[in-house]
């Protein structure tokens, strides 16, 4: 097996993120999820974009504006795509629980699940997500 120096995994990551690559920020839209999905392989696009939140607030943010990479003291890289926040700007007519956030290309969909599940229930109620790419050793 083969150990890619730090400036290989850097260049790998910042061509995944940049215009033209699959995480390409202009094209990708970050959205919140109302239902429970195991992330995988497996995952059906239609299926995770039927849950897509309803309340009002909830709009798919897009562009995505990545930042520089950086490495933690494991040598893994990370990029951040910033704080991204759904604000309630209505009351919904039901709570809804948030259990995780979907990156969609309009072919491909991946979702990453909140740390806790966040419900919706009242005008202001926020979903706070810190976008961030990982690659690893």
């Amino acid at each position: 097996m083969v150990t890619l120096n730090f400036q290989l995994r850097s260049d790998i990551l910042d061509a995944i993120c940049a215009v033209g690559g699959p995480l390409d920020g202009a094209i990708l839209h970050v959205f919140p999820v109302a239902a429970i999905f195991t992330p995988g392989t497996r995952l059906v696009r239609a299926e995770v974009l039927a849950a897509a939140a309803t309340f009002t607030g909830s709009a798919a943010k897009t562009p995505i504006v990545w930042g520089s990479s950086y490495r933690d003291g494991n040598d893994n890289f990370y990029k951040d795509g910033g704080l991204l926040e759904w604000i309630a700007t209505a009351a919904p007519a039901a709570p809804e629980t948030i259990y995780s956030i979907a990156w969609d290309d309009g072919v491909n969909i991946s979702i990453d699940p909140l740390p806790q599940p966040v419900t919706v229930e009242k005008i202001g109620d926020p979903v706070r997500y810190l976008m961030s790419m990982a690659y690893g050793q």
